[in-house]
């Protein structure tokens, strides 16, 4: 999968960052997200028929390329560059001294919400302007759905491509996103309770609005 160069990611980049999907794989299985030959780890593993994204670093290769490689059985992938590192980008990573809640929707008073809300999930802006590393959660959605991330650009609101949580009715499912300040989460369908909380961030940025490939 070609990566250096292609819809604005520099050709400098030496690993990106990746929220790999997998749709509906006819066996149990998991995916491989390496650089170059053959890796040693799981990516994502993913039981039959089901639907699960992870956030991944994965370094680029020396073609400028990433590779994705599917254990047993067939499958669709899914891959959605959130952003990259160059050795031209002046940003650190600062860690927090704990996790930070900063937002739950049964705490705020919105409790679950669903399509058309976006409004009620914003994300609060990191201690210092950059992108924050985030966890997810899903939990217990009325139907299966998917949670996505709703960004601006020139005040006006992208058209969502990309999903953070894949969630199945009832369950509780969670994965790590790259966000910027003030972004917001939306789901697809039903309703959905939305837990969210900080890692760290990144300053001053090294986002790039998601893209599909």
């Amino acid at each position: 999968m070609p990566l250096r160069g292609v819809a604005g990611i520099p050709a400098d980049t030496t690993a990106v960052i990746v929220n790999v999907t997998r749709v509906v794989p006819t066996a149990s299985t998991y995916l491989e997200v390496t650089p170059g030959g053959p890796g040693d780890t799981s990516t994502l593993n993913l039981d039959q028929g089901a639907v699960r994204a992870n956030l991944a670093v994965v370094g680029v290769g020396a073609d400028g390329a990433i590779r994705v490689r599917n254990a047993q059985g067939s499958l669709d992938v899914v891959v959605d560059v959130q952003g990259w590192f160059s050795p031209q980008a002046t940003v650190r990573y600062v860690p927090l001294a704990a996790p930070l809640r900063i937002l739950d929707s049964r705490a705020d008073g919105n409790g679950r919400f669903g399509p058309g809300m976006e409004g009620h999930s914003v994300i609060p802006c990191s201690p210092e302007p950059g992108q924050a590393i985030l966890n997810v959660t899903g939990v217990q959605p009325t139907v299966d759905t998917f949670v996505y991330p709703l960004t601006f650009f020139n005040g006006k609101p992208n058209t969502p491509t990309t999903s953070i949580v894949n969630v199945s009715a009832g369950a509780v499912v969670a994965n790590a996103m790259l966000s910027g300040c003030a972004n917001q989460l939306g789901t697809d369908v039903g309703s959905i309770v939305l837990v969210v909380d900080e890692a760290g961030y990144f300053t001053p940025t090294i986002w790039a609005e998601p893209r599909d490939h």
